[in-house]
């Protein structure tokens, strides 16, 4: 059986119409269906990008702390305490508790804002502590017992090391 030839013009408009209207719909498709989605994800893995970036920064300067007291420690447990030798110590270790302290809000606002919730409790412990490690380090210019002084130093210096390592674990 053979098509009349108006019939088989008809189908041949009707698929060409069809595929130059395929191209068209197809891309309207993706553009009212997909882009909402890859948009959430893009800002998705931004906000994860910009949450690992502010958790290395915070870790960059708890480990800088951490580092500067243990030294100052050090200069106190063997008796390196001449100006001369202890000062340039002290004034990196006050170049890091500045950096750490004066940054503490902006760290508080990223645990809000980026950090889970099961390491607020490690990153407000991490920061407990390191006040602490502040507090100590001051009373090593006090009179009594000196080795008594550096021994508390010592031990706060270690609880915050392991609050750090457990916080640091992973954003």
């Amino acid at each position: 059986m053979e098509l009349h030839p108006i019939a088989f013009r008809f189908t041949q408009d009707f698929s060409e119409a069809a595929f130059d209207w395929l191209f068209p719909m197809l891309v309207l498709f993706v553009a009212l269906f997909f882009t909402p989605a890859i948009e959430s994800i893009r800002l998705r893995l931004n906000r994860v990008d910009i949450s690992t970036r502010m958790f290395e920064q915070f870790a960059l300067d708890l480990s800088t702390f951490v580092f500067r007291a243990e030294r100052v420690r050090e200069y106190f447990e063997k008796g390196w305490t001449a100006p001369e030798q202890i000062n340039p110590v002290i004034d990196e270790y006050f170049a890091a508790v500045t950096a750490l302290r004066s940054k503490e809000l902006v760290y508080e606002y990223w645990d809000q804002k980026f950090w889970k919730e099961d390491q607020r409790a490690l990153f407000k412990r991490a920061l407990g502590i390191s006040h602490e490690v502040d507090e100590d380090l001051h009373r090593l210019n006090g009179d009594g017992d000196a080795q008594a002084r550096i021994a508390r130093l010592e031990l706060e210096i270690s609880r915050l090391r392991r609050a750090g390592a457990f916080m640091l674990a992973g954003p």
